[in-house]
């Protein structure tokens, strides 16, 4: 599969993190659930959820489109590819019946049958998993959305490498993402099943991380949705406008006991634009 088109120009990527508070006691952070947070930095673990765990519930739905089944070379095709999806599912019907079964469709008959096999396809995304990035730490909607509104923290990867190299890029549209149900193209199906995003949300300037568990042979080895990173990849962490000192110096003791030299950087202010400043702590 080739993605060639979105080699990552990016140097750093980075990832927003929250601190879950006690519920009895917001100044401090919730004991039971920290250990997420401390794997990063003893572990060198990154989660990776399932398409159907992401925040935005329109996303990984494409919509698969039936072209003109009037226009004889198309209804070839769609006969060729159904034909071979059937099978690849399971169906032992002998492959002579199901083509004369397919070329005899209406519209109506073609698109129901692609909706069905749609609706295959989209369960099966379920063991895709993704890790989210954003090419930017100075965005205030990103620590406001993604870091408890600024009194998280934010990793900062170095994204100069063959891992995330490998990172897709996120498109931003207007319109609904899809494809015609006999596109061939694995870019294509992968782009609109999982790199397009609404317009609104292009703020993020978002490249993810993309494998699949059971883990695929040239994909990122993944366990109960979880990736240990190379130790070397994680440079350093971004503190909050906002964050407490006691959660600062939680997070600066897992920077002293990690196994290499981080950057330690905070947000600040600027007097004169919107965007975040990030200087040395």
């Amino acid at each position: 599969m080739n993605f060639a088109k979105d080699i990552l120009k990016e140097k750093y990527l980075y990832k927003f993190r929250n601190i879950a508070k006690d519920s009895s006691d917001q100044a401090k952070p919730d004991k039971n659930k920290l250990s997420y947070i401390e794997r990063i930095f003893t572990h060198n673990e990154l989660y990776f959820p399932s398409p159907i765990d992401l925040n935005d519930p329109l996303e990984c739905r494409p919509l698969v489109t039936i072209g003109d089944m009037a226009d004889q070379q198309y209804r070839e095709k769609y006969v060729s590819y159904a034909k071979r999806v059937m099978i690849a599912g399971g169906n032992t019907a002998d492959p002579n019946e199901i083509s004369v079964w397919l070329e005899n469709h209406t519209q109506e008959e073609a698109q129901n049958l692609c909706n069905q096999l749609t609706e295959a396809l989209r369960l099966d995304l379920a063991k895709y998993r993704i890790c989210s990035f954003s090419a930017v730490n100075n965005n205030p909607l990103l620590w406001s959305h993604y870091a408890d509104s600024h009194q998280g923290f934010c990793l900062i990867f170095d994204a100069d490498n063959e891992i995330f190299g490998e990172a897709r890029k996120v498109e931003y549209q207007d319109e609904y993402p899809g494809y015609d149900f006999t596109e061939e193209d694995d870019y294509e199906v992968m782009k609109n099943s999982g790199l397009v995003k609404f317009t609104d949300w292009s703020y993020e300037k978002e490249f993810r991380l993309v494998s699949q568990e059971p883990n695929f042979k040239y994909l990122l080895p993944i366990k109960n949705n979880i990736w240990s990173f190379p130790e070397a990849m994680l440079k350093g962490v971004i503190f909050g406008y906002k964050i407490s000192d006691f959660d600062r110096n939680y997070i600066e003791k897992l920077c002293q006991n990690y196994s290499k030299d981080l950057y330690l950087r905070k947000a600040t202010l600027h007097h004169d634009n919107f965007n975040l400043k990030i200087v040395n702590a």
